[in-house]
């Protein structure tokens, strides 16, 4: 559908600019939470732009067959001088607003965009993703530390995004323990804020902050980029991961070595295509290495259960994440 614009003079324009992306979030079938998380964006972004710019205008939208709710803020004002220093902890340029600010409007949607020029206005783009369609994903996670600790060094992700894509990684952390699982989880929260980057970018600003951070040890780790009929993965280290045709197990090679250790990251990723479905298992070393021939059968989660319990070593933190993709225009 082509966008919808509001002319933002007063109040009642913004109450029909969230009534009218309250209609749309429940036209294409969004959450009651995700519906009033943007809803509550929306409104905080609004009144800036009517409190401090004199107005402006709205436009609601979806993208990616209703996938991505948007809406994007734009006004004639006196613009942002320092947009980081506006974004702090508890800053709201409104002393009689929702208190949220810029920072936690940004928190309550999927992508927050704003570009401010001082003297000319500001822009601001919200963005809420709908979950992929439970039909079309399905995914199995077995995760347990080394019996000895009481902290897991893996660490695995999960993040959809844009109503049909989804990154998926398993991380490694240096040996075992809090020290492992800490550096493990920093990784992590970074992959999640910059997940839109490119595999080969991620892992490489990996490998980067491992060095900053003078670990002697490094990470390993897996990601695949899933998205209609295709599939991008990279590796480093030994973590290993498959791709499974009719039960028939592809090992996907890693670039050797260990994040934040290598003399020289090497660039380069694989990609694959697929028609109907793609499945993939990806293990820390936990796990020894599957065999080519192995029954993959049910649920992704009863994929994860089986090949755990066949393949886990005894000691050593130990993960394996499944995921099974199918897409939609063949359902």
């Amino acid at each position: 559908m082509d966008n919808l614009t509001i002319t933002l003079a007063s109040d009642q324009d913004l109450h029909t600019a969230l009534f009218q992306l309250r209609e749309l979030g429940v036209r294409f079938l969004y959450t009651q939470i995700d519906i009033e998380e943007m809803t509550l964006a929306l409104s905080e972004i609004g009144s800036n732009a009517l409190r401090h710019a004199g107005g402006g205008e709205v436009s609601l939208g979806i993208k990616k067959g209703g996938g991505v709710l948007c809406a994007t803020v734009k006004d004639s004002g006196p613009g942002i001088n320092n947009i980081e220093y506006a974004k702090r902890e508890g800053y709201s340029t409104i002393k009689t607003s929702l208190g949220l600010g810029l920072l936690a409007a940004e928190r309550l949607v999927d992508q927050f965009t704003i570009n401010s020029v001082p003297g000319y206005g500001t822009e601001v783009h919200l963005e809420k993703h709908r979950p992929i369609k439970h039909h079309l994903v399905d995914y199995g996670i077995v995760s347990i530390p080394d019996a000895l600790y009481n902290f897991n060094g893996d660490q695995y992700l999960i993040k959809e995004y844009d109503g049909d894509s989804v990154l998926i990684g398993l991380i490694d952390g240096p040996g075992q323990g809090y020290d492992a699982y800490a550096i493990a989880s920093s990784c992590k929260d970074y992959i999640d804020s910059h997940y839109r980057l490119p595999i080969d970018k991620l892992l490489h600003h990996l490998d980067l902050l491992m060095k900053e951070s003078n670990d002697e040890v490094g990470i390993t780790a897996s990601f695949a980029r899933i998205s209609p009929g295709k599939v991008i993965y990279k590796g480093y280290g030994d973590t290993h991961a498959y791709l499974v045709k009719d039960g028939v197990f592809h090992y996907l090679a890693n670039q050797s070595g260990r994040l934040g250790q290598v003399i020289k990251y090497r660039q380069g990723v694989s990609e694959y295509s697929f028609q109907e479905k793609i499945q993939l298992v990806l293990c820390s070393d936990g796990l020894s290495s599957i065999p080519t021939l192995n029954p993959a059968k049910g649920t992704a989660q009863e994929v994860a259960n089986n090949l755990f319990d066949k393949y886990h070593k005894p000691k050593g933190d130990a993960s394996i994440l499944t995921i099974i993709y199918r897409n939609e225009k063949l359902d």
